[in-house]
């Protein structure tokens, strides 16, 4: 009785043995078929590793691939071909019996049987099931769920009106990925096979980012132009309303003194106002509020400030956040509010200093007392000016310009014009080409109506204002962007633009002027001209082909009443 136990022990310790060693030569099999890449030398290894052992579903599932894959390369033969998606069809079949939860057998399957449905005439409809377990099997953002969307967008004008709901169910979540290389793939199956554009429209999800790769797969088309600046619209009105969550998240951080986390909210809230560029102006929307466009702004800009201040930053390492915010903030009390904080904090003084040691400081703070309209304190600050001896050191020259600037301001709205005028001459003196000091200068002028000055000033603006810039071909890559400053006196311009045009594709060209989007449109012909409000000082004008590449000759500006020369 012992003998007979031993003996059927040792049976099953050769039948395990026996059957570990098949599986591993099967395997090793799978292995070796895995590094050749002539498909019939594949099968050969392939079909021994299987009758080695036929268990395997991945043997059988490369079997079924190297089929199909030979099927594809002998459409030349169609007999030839249709035996080998048979094949394919039954060797994914073994390896869905052993693995169904393989969302890979389910997919190739499915292909096998769509090949072999169009070598007969009858409608066989049974490769929707299997690509459908296939898309089921596995998660949206696999390269899986993407090629059966894609196979099925292929499909289109095929398929039932239940499958194509299906369908578009499917191209949705393939959207909901946000994967740039899927969505543009995608939208090109999609152009060639279905073709309607307002549908696609409807399935973008409430996402910014698919909304931007939308606008920018519809700008490298160079097609539907309108739907494309929609889609930009759309994509810019949800990032405003992230980026109030997020000033709103730094407000709360900063109340309960969290400065460190508050910053990152405000940055974040500045640097996603920045992408706004107002599409929605081209298509006739109003989707961001421009005053709380600003409001947002000055909240973040002056919060970020603060948050910095609060973590030991110096006045001077904050200052150019609180000089654009108070560049946009024209409420007196805000601005109070603001002085009295920094006063309290001890970073400025109550009233600026008479003794000129710091013109830094002094020019800001002169800055405060004009937003508050207290003209009349910069008044008899500038009186005293007048009566002292001031050396400037070259380092500081930009900032007593800027103190001679308010001064003169101030006077201005005061309706001191003469007075104003001599401080507009003493910032000339330092600085014969500052636009911002002649442009104020010519204002006095013409409010004291003398026309013969008006005239000279004027001529002195115009010879350092832009008025043609040659580039002698400066190409324009496709997407690159090309930025070119631009120097005006705060008048209404029109810019052309003339661009070397040849033959084929029409260039679609996107202007942006000082971070706005002013003109967007394909270019029929060589020039462009565009209308545009322009600010004292440098102004920046960004010119971008998004198709193709275009060269631009050569950019002129004039004045709205200018006649085109």
């Amino acid at each position: 009785m012992i003998a007979v136990k031993r003996a059927g022990l040792l049976l099953i310790i050769l039948v395990v043995s026996a059957a570990d060693i098949l599986i591993y030569m099967n395997t090793h099999l799978l292995y070796q078929a895995e590094k050749v890449e002539e498909n019939e030398k594949k099968l050969e290894i392939l079909d021994e590793a299987n009758k080695i052992y036929p268990l395997n579903d991945q043997v059988n599932y490369s079997l079924g691939k190297a089929n199909l894959d030979m099927g594809l390369e002998r459409l030349g033969s169609l007999e030839e071909s249709e035996l080998y998606f048979r094949k394919a069809s039954e060797n994914f079949r073994r390896s869905i019996r052993l693995n169904p939860a393989s969302p890979f057998s389910h997919f190739y399957f499915a292909q096998s049987l769509f090949n072999l449905s169009l070598f007969s005439n009858a409608s066989d409809s049974s490769f929707h099931e299997e690509y459908k377990k296939a898309a089921e099997l596995t998660s949206q953002n696999t390269q899986i769920f993407f090629e059966v969307g894609k196979t099925y967008l292929s499909l289109w004008s095929l398929l039932s009106d239940k499958e194509r709901t299906y369908t578009l169910d499917l191209v949705r979540k393939i959207f909901e990925g946000k994967n740039k290389e899927r969505i543009f793939s995608l939208l090109n199956v999609w152009e060639l096979n279905v073709d309607d554009f307002r549908l696609l429209e409807q399935l973008l999800p409430q996402d910014s980012a698919v909304c931007r790769l939308h606008a920018d797969w519809l700008g490298e088309k160079a097609i539907f132009i309108e739907q494309r600046q929609r889609s930009l619209a759309k994509a810019e009105s949800m990032e405003f309303e992230e980026a109030k969550a997020e000033c709103q998240a730094g407000e709360g951080e900063a109340f309960y003194y969290r400065w460190g986390k508050a910053e990152q909210q405000f940055t974040a809230c500045l640097n996603r106002l920045k992408r706004i560029r107002f599409y929605q102006d081209l298509v006739a929307q109003k989707l961001v509020d421009d005053s709380e466009y600003i409001r947002y702004r000055q909240l973040s800009l002056l919060g970020l400030a603060k948050c910095r201040l609060e973590q030991g930053k110096k006045l001077s390492e904050v200052e150019d956040l609180l000089r654009e915010y108070l560049a946009l903030e024209d409420k007196a009390a805000s601005v109070g509010e603001l002085e009295t904080y920094l006063v309290e904090s001890r970073l400025i003084n109550g009233q600026p200093s008479e003794t000129l040691d710091d013109l830094g400081l002094l020019s800001f703070q002169l800055l405060f007392l004009h937003k508050q309209n207290r003209n009349s304190e910069i008044m008899n600050l500038g009186r005293l000016l007048q009566n002292s001896f001031v050396v400037v050191p070259e380092g500081k020259k930009g900032d007593y310009i800027n103190v001679l600037q308010v001064i003169g301001n101030s006077l201005q709205m005061l309706n001191y014009l003469y007075e104003a005028i001599e401080f507009y001459k003493k910032a000339l003196d330092l600085d014969p080409n500052n636009l911002e000091t002649l442009v104020r200068i010519r204002q006095s002028y013409a409010q004291l109506n003398d026309e013969a000055k008006v005239q000279e000033i004027s001529s002195r603006i115009k010879d350092i204002s832009s008025s043609e810039i040659n580039f002698r071909n400066r190409s324009l890559k496709k997407e690159g962007g090309f930025s070119q400053a631009l120097i005006f006196d705060g008048q209404k311009m029109v810019v052309d633009l003339c661009l070397n045009q040849d033959q084929g594709v029409p260039p679609l060209i996107s202007v942006l002027f000082n971070g706005r989007v002013v003109w967007e449109n394909i270019v029929e012909s060589g020039n462009i001209s565009i209308p545009v409000q322009s600010r004292v000082g440098n102004n920046v004008i960004r010119i971008t082909s998004l198709n193709r590449p275009v060269s631009l000759l050569k950019i002129v500006c004039r004045h709205e009443n200018e006649e085109k020369t």
